[in-house]
């Protein structure tokens, strides 16, 4: 775990920045890779609307790099959409992804599902910072 992620202040009740991709779909599936896509163009549209200079944009690159993962789990190989420009290829996630990458490609392989359940693991921690409401929609 990178130094850089504890570099975030918890949810700050003072700044209303409305974090509009959250809460899920109470039928929102992890280990759907269709799921995290969505979630992915909701988080990117989100991000690029807001200031770039916030903790909420940190954070946010973030939850958009977890989201863009688990849609294109063989990315930087494979297909994938691309991302908006605005959005750094950058952050503790996707740079340690990147690494791993690397090192699964000298023999170190994770199934999808190992991934998808890491990942879920992981984004429910982080959107913890700034969410701390449940993370599901009641419907």
């Amino acid at each position: 775990m990178s130094e850089s992620r504890h570099e975030l202040e918890p949810y700050n009740q003072h700044v209303d920045i409305p974090i509009t991709f959250l809460p899920l779909p109470s039928n929102f599936n992890p280990m759907d890779s269709c799921h995290w896509s969505r979630l992915l163009e909701q988080i990117q549209h989100w991000l690029v609307n807001i200031l770039s200079d916030s903790q909420h944009w940190s954070w946010g690159c973030d939850a958009f790099w977890f989201a863009f993962v688990a849609a294109y789990p063989d990315f930087p190989s494979g297909n994938w959409l691309t991302w908006d420009a605005r959005i750094p290829l950058q952050g503790w996630f996707i740079e340690q992804w990147l690494e791993d990458r690397a090192a699964s490609l000298l023999g170190v392989d994770h199934s999808r599902k190992n991934l998808l359940e890491q990942i879920w693991a992981e984004f429910c921690t982080h959107t913890m910072l700034f969410h701390p409401e449940p993370l599901f929609s009641v419907d």
